[in-house]
């Protein structure tokens, strides 16, 4: 329907886990024990890291795409050969591995730079920075939406070969249209937002992006879409949740800046109101919507001269 937008469910980051050595043999023919130190998947988010120290600023010479185009076409190459290798060792409907490579018109145009070499005056590799987009609606004549905060990196040395890659992203696994949210004044376009590395995700969610001056602010476009805003003062905390079906739950905790190393200590809290204290530290809240699924975690950083009424944090 016109008026529907899409919400994605992403791949749990279990999923991810639990097939790790399968992930980094495939993407990267590496053997099971590189997981952990060549190859790592952050709990959080799911991010993808890998990096081969082994050909990141030697001192060898380098045999590198000599364009950036031809460094581009040697990143697109990669992409198509791994989605081959993955559909061929994944089975897709189970597991949904094989969407970890973006299709080609999923990806961005890539900004693509030169790196230099630490310590010699030449240069060590390419850095091609893809950013990701998604369609939003089933109208094929609407522009694909950028997704906010996702992407890959891959770092393309001697050969063309991928040495180093940092994936920003997990693939969804189901569908939803939701119905679409009235707009509000200014919106500008519609995006998704990916979350941090060390942030919980259920949904890839639309938002409008709404731009006031130099502010730009996102705005749920539908009832999978959470947004929420902290403030603060006379030492608690107060969340104000847009979105969502309006069912929430709340879980805040903080870190304490003398606290070494971190320990998250939960605080006592009425729902969407804490008490934070006097303390200076990190504060962190997990939203669940109980209608949907959908999460959001915040972290932010307090400190007590930060206190008085009305403090945006």
């Amino acid at each position: 329907m016109a008026d529907d937008i899409r919400a994605f469910r992403l791949l749990d980051v279990e999923k991810l886990e639990n097939n790790a050595a399968t992930i980094a043999e495939v993407l990267f023919q590496l053997p099971a024990r590189a997981v952990g130190t060549l190859f790592t998947i952050s709990p959080g988010g799911g991010w993808i890291s890998f990096a081969d120290p082994a050909k990141l600023a030697t001192d060898a010479v380098k045999n590198l795409p000599p364009t950036a185009t031809d460094a581009k076409a040697a990143a697109l190459r990669f992409f198509a050969e791994r989605r081959a290798a993955m559909i061929t060792n994944c089975n897709y409907l189970e597991s949904g591995l094989p969407s970890l490579i973006p299709l080609d018109d999923h990806l961005g145009e890539p900004a693509i730079f030169l790196i230099p070499h630490p310590r010699k005056r030449q240069f060590d590799h390419w850095l091609c920075r893809f950013g990701l987009e998604i369609r939003s609606s089933d109208d094929i004549h609407q522009p694909q939406a950028e997704i906010l905060g996702a992407g890959v990196d891959l770092r393309i040395g001697d050969g063309g070969e991928v040495i180093a890659a940092t994936w920003r992203w997990r693939p969804p696994v189901e569908t939803r249209s939701r119905p679409r949210l009235a707009p509000p004044e200014r919106a500008r376009r519609i995006v998704y937002k990916f979350n941090d590395e060390a942030a919980r995700q259920t949904f890839l969610a639309p938002y409008y992006e709404v731009v006031d001056g130099e502010d730009v602010a996102l705005v749920p476009a539908s009832d999978r879409s959470l947004r929420c805003v902290i403030t603060g003062g006379n030492g608690k905390l107060f969340a104000a949740v847009d979105g969502g079906t309006g069912d929430y739950s709340y879980t805040w905790g903080r870190i304490a800046v003398t606290s070494f190393p971190p320990v998250i200590e939960i605080l006592r809290s009425t729902g969407s109101e804490a008490d934070f204290g006097i303390e200076a530290g990190d504060v962190l809240l997990h939203i669940r919507d109980n209608g949907s699924d959908a999460v959001i975690q915040l972290r932010r950083a307090i400190y007590p001269t930060m206190f008085g009424p009305d403090v945006l944090l």
